[in-house]
């Protein structure tokens, strides 16, 4: 089947039709794209149809034509009529969507429904079919339809909604081709990008402008001593070049009074200053205080590049006391809260210093940056995320701002990373003690050997015999050794021993290889065989509902909350903590499952509810079929994340979840979790 976009159908059926040839400039027109993006349309047809004998011909300053004999023609216009009548149609309405969202933000007239249909070769039916989602993506961008009848649509709303609609325009539809490593070789004329995509949306911009931005950006990192990551680079360059583009088309936007004293006190101001005298002078552009005021905010929301950091001295200049004291606080309550202790992870302190000293002030003049992530971070890593979601609430109280899902992502991501970092040598080494009778000097020696040549392994003690075997007897230690490499020889005790020389040999390595293989592949056997345990603990057989009809979320949850309740599981009050929670982020976790959960006050014994619906329900814009509702005090560290973990994996795991939704019998249910 001939899967091509609105507008390469369009050439192509103009040139079926034609009888003659075709100027690139009037296609250009019809289609309001440039010259440039008909090229590329035609190169790409070129090579797409000659498959099927269907031959395009070009010429500069001539034109298009199109050579094939009348059945390859005929062969090409059934494929085009199969394609306007079948599954396609989805992808043909996102593209018209598009099409109209561009129009409607880059026009200051009214713009019929009939004129939207005539451009798109579709009924005004069609078009008003289109318009709901049209009108549902400018509401989310804050902005508003303005209708009169007779006259058409226009977009209103504020300057500053505006442009923000615009960046996220350009985010949904521009491929990321800038970046920092290009900008070098910009500058030296060896690599143009290709702004097409922008000038689609951008008219009032072009390759010089997009060189000059660059440069202005690429000075702001050299001048100030930082690095930004290549997101905020990004944005930096499709917001400077909203800018431009507005402001040539006579669009300002406007700052209270109160607003714009607040900016001008910020160091980012004098830096604003500085860009808007390049810019000036770059593209004869006049930029006024409130335009000012525009550029600091955006360099108030610039994320550094926390792996260029040198020095502390280099980062300190945007940290003030009061971040330090927030993050202090947090992580003094992911530890009380959580039993997690990152109070020595300097990674993570400084990783959420420059993050939240660029998201607050984000927050703070509404230009949050877009998290392309979020639903994998939600999906792959829900423990990190929902303790990114309770310390938001710290954040909102102590800097008085309301925080996004986007920037709740990002502080998962920083505190997965964390987490990892804290569990790594624990769960992944082997814990091994070094017994050696030889003197300290010798068993160090010993020690580092091990360390250079093993890195599965986990040096817990060098202990003496008579402090191995006294260990070993004790309740506390026993199990928590995995492994003894020892210089003298040992027997009888229950521990895998491997007996090397002082300064290790060849034999040495290849024994305690082949014993590190062993206890390696043990592991994943006993891991195995633990399967959904964690999940098991918390999870009761007349807890478990099947074959469940709801007509919504809302009632699922006072269903199952009142039986919980009754079972003493939990309070009256944990259903409405539920929806509560639900209303800081949704809960979907992929697949057509979610994990809704209250708070742990409402909780008087940890518990997991699993239901399955025999109609999937909405849930925030997602179908939901199965649902695993959790009343659980979250400070049970290690077993909400292992739990996590397993719900994580049966979500993930597509074979589970098919055989999971479509069982009826709970004997069965509980047997394919491997529970019976």
């Amino acid at each position: 089947m001939l899967l091509l976009d609105s507008r390469k159908r369009y050439i192509v059926e103009a040139l079926l039709e034609s009888d003659g040839v075709l100027k690139e400039h009037e296609l250009a027109e019809k289609l309001d794209v440039s010259i440039r993006t008909i090229r590329n349309d035609i190169n790409y047809l070129k090579s797409y149809l000659e498959k099927s004998n269907i031959f395009i011909k070009s010429k500069p300053r001539i034109g298009v034509w199109v050579e094939a004999d009348e059945n390859n023609k005929k062969a090409l216009w059934d494929k085009l009529d199969v394609q306007n009548g079948n599954a396609e149609v989805a992808f043909e309405q996102q593209s018209r969507c598009r099409y109209i969202i561009k129009k409607l933000l880059n026009s200051d007239r009214n713009i019929t429904m009939q004129e939207l249909a005539d451009e798109l070769f579709i009924s005004k039916a069609t078009v008003n079919l289109d318009m709901k989602l049209v009108e549902e993506w400018i509401k989310k961008h804050n902005l508003g339809l303005h209708k009169k009848t007779y006259h058409g649509i226009k977009v209103v709303g504020n300057e500053k909604d505006f442009r923000f609609a615009i960046a996220s325009y350009i985010r949904e539809n521009t491929n990321k081709s800038i970046n920092i490593d290009s900008i070098n070789q910009m500058f030296q004329n060896t690599l143009m990008p290709d702004v097409e995509g922008l000038k689609d949306i951008l008219t009032h911009v072009g390759e010089m402008e997009l060189i000059y931005v660059n440069k202005i950006i690429y000075d702001i990192q050299r001048e100030n001593n930082i690095s930004l990551t290549d997101d905020s680079y990004w944005e930096l360059t499709i917001y400077f070049l909203i800018m431009v583009d507005r402001i040539r088309k006579g669009k300002h936007v406007r700052f209270l009074n109160a607003d714009a004293v607040r900016i001008m006190k910020t160091r980012e101001y004098s830096m604003a200053l500085t860009v808007a005298d390049k810019i000036m002078k770059l593209l004869h552009l006049n930029i006024n205080q409130d335009e000012i005021c525009y550029i600091t905010m955006h360099l108030l929301g610039i994320k550094v590049n926390v792996y260029s950091v040198s020095d502390d001295e280099t980062v300190n200049f945007r940290f003030n006391e009061e971040i330090e004291v927030v993050i202090n606080r947090l992580i003094k309550y992911i530890k009380d809260r959580f039993n997690l202790d990152l109070t020595m992870d300097k990674k993570l302190i400084l990783g959420l210093s420059l993050h939240f000293v660029s998201a607050i002030n984000r927050l703070k003049y509404g230009t949050s940056i877009h998290n392309p992530m979020i639903d994998e971070i939600k999906r792959n890593y829900p423990y990190a995320f929902n303790i990114a979601v309770e310390i938001s609430n710290i954040l909102k109280d102590s800097f008085q701002i309301d925080i996004i899902e986007d920037e709740i992502g990002f502080i998962a991501l920083h505190l997965q990373a964390a987490i990892e970092r804290n569990e790594e040598i624990k769960n992944q080494r082997i814990r091994t003690y070094v017994v050696c009778n030889s003197g300290i000097g010798v068993a160090q020696l010993l020690s580092i050997q091990l360390k250079k040549n093993f890195p599965q392994i986990e040096i817990s003690k060098i202990v003496s015999i008579s402090d191995l075997i006294s260990e070993i007897k004790t309740t506390e230690y026993k199990g928590k050794i995995q492994l003894v490499i020892s210089t003298i020889p040992i027997k009888e005790i229950d521990v895998p021993i491997i007996h090397v020389n002082p300064v290790i040999s060849p034999q040495d390595i290849k024994n305690i290889e082949r014993e590190i293989t062993r206890l390696t592949k043990l592991r994943e056997y006993k891991n195995r065989l633990k399967r959904f345990l964690s999940l098991r603990a918390y999870t009761r057989e007349d807890l478990i509902f099947l074959e469940m009809n709801f007509k919504n979320k809302i009632e699922l949850v006072e269903f199952v909350s009142s039986k919980l309740f009754d079972a003493g599981f939990v309070t009256r009050e944990f259903a409405e903590s539920v929806l509560e929670r639900e209303k800081l982020s949704t809960t979907y976790i992929g697949n057509g499952a979610a994990m809704p959960h209250g708070y742990s006050q409402y909780v008087n014994k940890p518990i997991i509810s699993i239901v399955q619906l025999k109609e999937p329900i909405d849930w925030e814009g997602k179908k939901v079929n199965i649902v695993f509702l959790c009343a659980m005090d979250l400070s049970l560290n290690k077993d909400a994340e292992k739990l996590f973990e397993d719900i994580y994996e049966i979500v993930n795991n597509k074979e589970y979840l098919k055989k999971l939704k479509q069982i009826s019998n709970k004997a069965e249910f509980m047997e394919i979790l491997g529970w019976a």
